[in-house]
């Protein structure tokens, strides 16, 4: 991995990404937030284990969450900056790819 693909992104490198990313959500410019819904939790429990293979892969984790027992949480952020880099919107390029 690159390092700047660590660099955390500016206000408005944050802006441009998301008119690319209209299904995600920003929370407090650091963390980027998606719910998905599927049709039961056996769907839901094999998508976090495709987002579990591509985030090995990649070496960049989310946080992932099952709740109302179809519903996926997704929260990407890069902890060791304290907000959004390039490897987060990698990531959920990747995830969106899966769906």
């Amino acid at each position: 991995m690159q390092e700047d693909n660590y660099t955390k992104l500016n206000d408005s490198e944050i802006d441009n990404v998301m008119e690319s990313l209209p299904t995600w959500e920003v929370i407090d410019r650091k963390t980027l937030s998606k719910i998905i819904v599927l049709n039961s939790f056996s769907e839901a429990a094999d998508l976090i284990k495709k987002i579990a293979e591509i985030s090995d892969e990649m070496n960049h984790h989310p946080d992932i969450e099952i709740f109302d027992y179809k519903k996926v949480k997704i929260r990407i952020t890069t902890h060791k900056i304290g907000g959004l880099s390039k490897e987060d919107i990698t990531l959920a390029n990747k995830i969106d790819e899966l769906i």
